[in-house]
């Protein structure tokens, strides 16, 4: 009928997503040293994670975490079913960040060797400036996205007039995710370790009600 109002309730989400170059690594290790007498495994465990502590320090690398050595003990049974003596177990833990990711090669190269010491994942992340300042525009750039959406369900129905109502943020997700690798994932020449950095996946969702009339 002429002169009639119609409203239109639009409902979207706008996504968006950006690869970025990491700025840190962080190395994962574990040193672990299984035998049949507490005190040796102990010993053991403690000398290497001192001995790995050493040769990050002998890098000039700094920023590194050492967790204490952890005990802990279990009887395994033979193939026939009887209880053999225990089995005594300890570990640490050791993270090393780099800023230099030239450095981690070298790294990798010169603790390999030592018993006990598995290298574990290596986590590729963004500084905290970085990551707060990317997930900003990025979230910005979600909302442009689901505005333009709205406007575009709305010129479809001939209708010109876009007025949000409602914003909703169902979460921000930065992807650290397949910066996960293991030694044996890394590129070895005979002479050296390559160590090539994940691109991390930063993206953002919202969702939007809009009227549109």
């Amino acid at each position: 009928m002429e002169g009639s109002h119609v409203t239109v309730t639009i409902t979207v989400s706008g996504r968006h997503e950006e690869s970025c170059p990491p700025e840190r690594c962080t190395v994962h290790m574990t040193v672990r040293f299984d035998g049949l007498i507490a005190a040796d495994v102990s010993s053991a465990a403690t000398a290497q994670t001192a001995e790995l502590t050493r040769r990050v320090t002998e890098l000039g690398v700094t920023d590194h975490f050492v967790d204490q050595v952890r005990r802990s003990r279990h009887r395994p049974y033979s193939e026939s079913g009887e209880q053999l003596p225990y089995v005594y177990t300890a570990t640490s833990d050791v993270r090393v960040k780099f800023s230099e990711f030239d450095l981690i090669g070298p790294f990798v190269e010169a603790i390999v060797d030592l018993d006990g010491v598995e290298v574990g994942r290596f986590e590729w992340t963004l500084t905290d400036r970085t990551r707060h300042a990317t997930v900003e525009r990025i979230r910005d750039l979600a909302v442009q996205d689901a505005v333009a959406k709205a406007t575009a369900y709305a010129r479809s129905l001939s209708l010109s007039q876009v007025r949000p109502v409602a914003l909703a943020d169902p979460g921000l997700m930065q992807a650290s995710m397949d910066a996960a690798r293991t030694f044996a994932a890394m590129a070895k020449s005979a002479d050296s370790v390559t160590v090539k950095p994940e691109d991390i996946i930063v993206s953002a969702e919202v969702h939007a009600r809009f009227e549109a009339s």
